[in-house]
């Protein structure tokens, strides 16, 4: 059987992978699969509104090279 999350559920979860949680963390706490997840942030390509910073990466870094910091 499937959970179907409220839109309430899917802003927290997109407000949590934004800042950093993985797909990992939030399918366990919100009762679906990372994949679903994925799925989502892929479709409606979270990972483009606002870059995240890498690892060892300074925001300068991202400025300097195209990317918006």
């Amino acid at each position: 059987m499937s959970v179907r999350l409220c839109a309430q559920a899917w802003r927290e979860i997109k407000k949590e992978y934004m800042a950093g949680r993985t797909a990992k963390e939030l399918a366990k706490q919100f009762g679906v699969t990372a994949r679903t997840i994925h799925n989502r942030s892929s479709q409606q390509r979270w990972r483009n509104e606002v870059p995240v910073p890498r690892a060892g990466v300074a925001s300068e870094d991202l400025t300097r090279h195209g990317g918006a910091a």
